[in-house]
């Protein structure tokens, strides 16, 4: 958010120092070039930007998913009586939460 709003006032800085001090026809259509290609920069980092958060609240989501599931898994296991533990595998559990738990998380935020 930092480097986008430095961004921005980098580019206003820009614009109002050479691109509003023209003199001639040709600088007229130099400066109308430079404005296409500051407008296709900012929209282009605005897609980014939204890109990367979406990618981040996802990343997050998911990460808060897995460990609410894993932790239930393991709370539920150690729930169970002794002798009822006894009939549960401990590779089972281990499977359930390194394998089963991402899967069902990956495919359920689809």
């Amino acid at each position: 958010e930092n480097a986008e709003t430095l961004g921005m006032l980098l580019i206003r800085v820009y614009l109002v120092d050479t691109l509003m001090r023209l003199e001639s026809e040709r600088d007229m259509e130099w400066a109308l070039n430079q404005l296409y290609l500051i407008g296709a920069l900012i929209i282009f980092s605005r897609i980014f930007h939204a890109g990367v958060s979406r990618a981040t609240v996802d990343t997050r989501m998911g990460g808060l998913c897995r460990k609410l599931i894993q932790t239930n898994i393991v709370r539920k296991f150690l729930n169970y009586e002794e002798h009822v533990r006894e009939f549960v595998r401990e590779a089972d559990v281990i499977m359930a939460i390194t394998r089963d738990c991402p899967n069902l998380v990956r495919d359920g935020m689809k």
